[in-house]
C-alpha cells in the first residue's frame, strides 16, 4: 500500500541519514561487510568521500536498492551496500588508483559508474551485480565534479568547467568482451556557454526524457535537447547555483544562502522558492 512504501521510504532516509551523520564517516571494509561502529578508526578501515542511492522502481523497499560509497587513499574502493533487507555490503570494486571524485547508479540498478579523481582520470562503468568487472571505460581530459544517468540508463552525462559531455556503452560489445571496451563519448555543444563552469548535470524524466539540465556555478540553469545542443537558458536569482534536481513536473535548483528555486522543465518558466532551512 501506500502507507507501506512510504514507512519503509522513511526508514530508509533515516537509515542514509545516519551514516552521513558524522562529518568524518568511516565504514569498515571486512569480509563479510557488515557496518559495525565498533571497528571505527581501524587500520581496515576506508574513509568515505561520498555515498549515493539507486532509486530502481522508485520504491525503497525494492530488494535491489542500495548505497554506494566511495574512499579514497591506497587501493580506494567503491562499495556497495544493499540496506532493505541484508543490510550489509554487496560488492567491493576496485580499479581507480587514488580515489574517486563522483559515482552513480543506473536507474536500472545494473550499472554503476565511477570517475577517477585528477590525477587517474578514467571512467569506468561496472556490471556490479554479475561479473563485479569493469565493462567499458575511457579518459576524461578534466576533472569531473557530477555525473547521473539518463532514465533508460542508455548513456550517462559528467559535468565540470567548460565541459559537459555524453557517454555511450555499446552493449553487442561489452556482453562478449572479456576485457573493457572503450566508452563512446560526445561533447555537448555548449554555444555562448562554453566557458562556464558546470558544477551540477540532471537528465530529463517522462516527457523530457530526451533532454539533460545542467547548472553553472554563476548561476543559470541550461537544458540541451537529444542532439546534444544548447536549447535554452535562464539566469537565477542567486549568486552562487551548486546543485540540481530534475523530476518529471519540477527541476529543483540548490543556490546560495540555502535557498531552492523550483522551475518547470518544459520551459524553464520559474515556479516557486522553497522555504528556506533554519
Amino acid at each position: 500500500t501506500a502507507d507501506d512504501i512510504r514507512r519503509h521510504g522513511s526508514t530508509i532516509k533515516n537509515r542514509i541519514k545516519n551514516l552521513l551523520r558524522s562529518p568524518s564517516v568511516k565504514l569498515r571494509n571486512n569480509r563479510k561487510g557488515n557496518i559495525d561502529d565498533k571497528d571505527l578508526g581501524s587500520r581496515e578501515t576506508l574513509k568515505v568521500l561520498g555515498i549515493t542511492a539507486s532509486d530502481n522502481s522508485g520504491l525503497a523497499c525494492d530488494p535491489l536498492s542500495g548505497l554506494v560509497a566511495y574512499s579514497s587513499g591506497h587501493l580506494p574502493a567503491v562499495c556497495v551496500w544493499e540496506v532493505c533487507e541484508q543490510q550489509q555490503q554487496v560488492a567491493e570494486l576496485q580499479e581507480h588508483r587514488y580515489g574517486m571524485s563522483c559515482v552513480a547508479f543506473s536507474p536500472n540498478s545494473k550499472y554503476i559508474v565511477s570517475v577517477g579523481y585528477e590525477h587517474d582520470m578514467m571512467v569506468h562503468i561496472w556490471a556490479w551485480k554479475v561479473r563485479q568487472t569493469v565493462i567499458a571505460a575511457n579518459k576524461v581530459s578534466s576533472k569531473v565534479q557530477a555525473v547521473l544517468f539518463s532514465e533508460d540508463s542508455s548513456y550517462f552525462v559528467t559535468a565540470r568547467n567548460r565541459h559537459v559531455k555524453f557517454w555511450y556503452l555499446d552493449h553487442s560489445k561489452s556482453n562478449k568482451a572479456s576485457a573493457p571496451v572503450p566508452l563512446l563519448r560526445r561533447s555537448g555543444l555548449l554555444g555562448e556557454l562554453r566557458n562556464n563552469l558546470f558544477c551540477d548535470v540532471a537528465c530529463g524524466r517522462g516527457s523530457k526524457a530526451d533532454s539533460t539540465f545542467c547548472i553553472t556555478f554563476a548561476g543559470l540553469l541550461c537544458e540541451l535537447n537529444s542532439k546534444r545542443m544548447l536549447d535554452q537558458w535562464v539566469g537565477l536569482w542567486t549568486s552562487v547555483a551548486r546543485s540540481l534536481c530534475v523530476s518529471e513536473e519540477l527541476v529543483f535548483c540548490g543556490c546560495a544562502d540555502g535557498m531552492v528555486q523550483a522551475f518547470s522543465p518544459a520551459d524553464l518558466g520559474f515556479i516557486c522558492t522553497l522555504p528556506r532551512p533554519h
